[in-house]
């Protein structure tokens, strides 16, 4: 890794100085977009020591900004862009130079960027703690994650479990399938820890700079990393941290790793909700992730009232260069342009709502001088919904009351929560609605390498170390609407079409998506649009058998960053179509399953002879359609009982994009 650390040291204290206050380390811009002909209009501020700017634009997939495409006077407040489509999005970096610093900003800017309706697999790991006293609030959770276009694979996990066993699940679902994209760790999933003082490197791993906070910290990225030989046990010997889970020596399962390897090595978009140890808000951890998952599904669904702006409180300052603030200025003035506020955290977010807030300054595990203590989110007055924090300690976020974590614990709106300074963390993209879980993934793999042309974003100290974690749900959005208030599919008599009819969503819309899924888990995939006054689509070749339909409400996004489609969560129900039924068996495609014996007396085992690791879906229907037993396997063999249950029913093996349909009949 190409990252010289003495660099650091002697640019903070040298050109940046100098700067008056964080927000000197930000550019913030925010974009006005036109349609015909299409144009982008970058707006920025400037501050009175501006010497220059330059402007460059890649796309979001790029790993390097290039050469720049303008370079700006110092009199400059925007620059325009002709060279723009409708329905495409573009990245830029707007770097200011300046007597004191060097400051930059980042903006995502789309022209009528099309909808989001598949966003890959979500891998939840769920406390098995949790499973049976809340399997209500775990399968809405599920519920809420298909219906934004996430397929989902539960694993429940014991807290004894070692990391590098949950860490192999998580490998083996990966490298099934390339649209693994996210994990969702939901409750005490085992936590590694990796980091420590390394003789033969000299540097020692406090992020936040305290010599008795060194050692491992906790790093959810060790499951998304795959390079299996990177994650050693070995080398590190460091015992002297006052936290006794910091201290790391060989062979205590923790790791020994302070930074993952270069760009793009963590593969998953992952975020954590584990509120245990959380005494002082006088609950047990399972009565608080209840009560998290209950405001996360109020949020999503458009029920919790949110104020587009945000808030900055700064206690730092500019600390030689580093300006841990500026993240909060310089992502906050693309999401809500001018909106974005310096004022105290506390006071101000008990007596209004902000969407997005920063707060930084001296910390303890439990404290953070000028922002609060962990006691002060046990209330009713909490309203931010995103949170950045930083301050020694408590990014640490495995220790009993702490602060970081406080705020999911919080009772009305609160839901993720990132230690944002060491590094700074990239968020612009949320505003163009990509997920937290994103972000994170962007913040994790942000890397400077001028030796292979990989260039990122702006960062201080600790760019890509193994502690960035987010504390939330990943699949988080930054704008909310309320869903449909219901759904009906019905099959028409001939079973060559499916009438869904809705009752309409009470938010402003531009219209609806209309999708369809042949499994509930399955890939939801648009079968039509409808107006915003419509309430009734017709679904004209609907396949044999049950068949899923998604109704989202659209509506175009204005934002400081542009515009784009926005989804609301789905609204789902079924229809049993019986087209194309005949006397053999149904549906078949090249799926090579079968059942036997048949006839049989209600138990049977069905056989998928395909040489694929995919999971199977083994659906059983009655002749009305009604579902009698649904089994996931990843078996070639699978034994079901249908005790009690007699006469002809359809048993439907589905995996991947193949299916097929047998007909069994059950005797006495």
């Amino acid at each position: 890794m190409k990252i010289i650390f003495t660099f650091f040291f002697t640019i903070l204290f040298s050109i940046f100085v100098d700067a008056q206050t964080s927000q000197d380390y930000a550019v913030m811009i925010q974009a006005t977009v036109n349609e015909s002909p299409a144009t982008v209009t970058l707006k920025f501020n400037k501050i009175a020591t501006t010497k220059q700017f330059r402007i460059y634009r890649k796309t979001k997939a790029a790993n390097n900004w290039g050469n720049a495409i303008a370079t700006l006077p110092s009199t400059a407040t925007q620059y325009i862009d002709n060279a723009v489509t409708l329905g495409n999005a573009y990245e830029y970096n707007i770097t200011r130079y300046d007597n004191a610093a060097v400051a930059y900003g980042y903006i995502y800017v789309g022209i009528k960027l099309p909808e989001t309706t598949y966003r890959g697999k979500l891998l939840l790991m769920v406390d098995a703690n949790y499973s049976s006293p809340l399997s209500t609030e775990i399968a809405q959770l599920q519920k809420d994650l298909i219906a934004d276009g996430w397929q989902v694979k539960r694993f429940d996990i014991n807290r004894n479990t070692t990391v590098t066993a949950v860490k192999l699940l998580i490998k083996n679902e990966v490298t099934a399938d390339v649209n693994t994209k996210a994990l969702y760790l939901l409750g005490r999933v085992p936590v590694p820890y990796s980091g420590g003082f390394k003789a033969a490197t000299g540097f020692m791993y406090p992020p936040d700079g305290h010599p008795d906070h060194a050692g491992a910290w906790p790093a959810d990225i060790y499951y998304g990393c795959f390079n299996e030989s990177f994650w050693t046990d070995n080398s590190v010997n460091d015992t002297t941290a006052s936290r006794t889970n910091n201290r790391n020596i060989p062979g205590d399962g923790k790791f020994d790793e302070m930074y993952i390897l270069g760009y793009d090595s963590v593969k998953l978009q992952i975020g954590r909700v584990d509120l245990t140890n959380m005494t002082q808000f006088g609950m047990s951890d399972t009565l608080l992730v209840k009560q998290y998952l209950n405001k996360a599904h109020a949020f999503k669904t458009g029920q919790l009232a949110t104020v587009r702006r945000g808030l900055v409180d700064d206690n730092f300052g500019p600390m030689g260069g580093e300006a841990f603030a500026s993240t909060g200025w310089r992502d906050f003035s693309t999401m809500f342009g001018d909106s974005v506020f310096n004022r105290d955290y506390l006071t101000s977010i008990k007596k209004g709502n902000y969407l997005f807030t920063y707060g930084c300054g001296a910390g303890s595990y439990t404290t953070c001088s000028g922002i609060g203590a962990s006691s002060d989110f046990n209330n009713d007055s909490i309203n931010s919904v995103f949170t950045m924090l930083f301050g020694s300690y408590f990014g640490d976020w495995d220790s009993p009351n702490n602060f970081l974590r406080a705020p999911l614990c919080s009772r009305p709106a609160s839901l993720a929560s990132v230690w944002s300074g060491r590094p700074h963390w990239q968020f612009h993209h949320m505003s163009l609605g990509e997920t937290i879980g994103y972000s994170t993934w962007l913040t994790q793999n942000n890397y400077y390498d001028t030796t292979s042309g990989v260039i990122g974003y702006t960062y201080n100290i600790y760019p890509t170390f193994t502690h960035v974690s987010l504390m939330g749900d990943p699949s988080l959005r930054l704008h909310a609407m309320k869903p449909v208030a219901s759904i009906k599919s019905l099959a028409a008599t001939d079973s060559l079409s499916v009438r869904i009819s809705w009752t309409p969503s009470t938010d402003a819309t531009d219209g609806y998506v209309i999708l369809t899924s042949r499994s509930l888990n399955g890939r939801f995939i648009v079968v039509g649009k409808a107006l915003s006054t419509d309430t009734v689509f017709v679904h004209t070749a609907p396949g044999y058998g049950i068949n899923y339909y998604s109704v989202r409400p659209l509506k175009l996004e204005n934002t400081p960053s542009g515009t784009y489609y926005n989804l609301a969560l789905g609204v789902i129900d079924s229809a049993y179509s019986k087209n194309r039924m005949g006397v053999y068996d149904l549906a078949k495609t090249t799926l090579n399953a079968s059942v036997y014996p048949n006839p049989n007396n209600g138990n049977f085992t069905v056989f998928v002879n395909e040489n694929s690791s995919q999971q199977a879906i083994i659906n059983c229907y009655d002749m009305t359609g009604k579902l009698l037993k649904q089994i996931a396997t990843n078996q070639f063999a699978t034994d079901v009982n249908l005790n009690g249950i007699k006469g002809l029913i359809l048993v439907r093996i589905i995996q991947g994009n193949m299916e097929i349909t047998k007909k069994v009949l059950l005797l006495e």
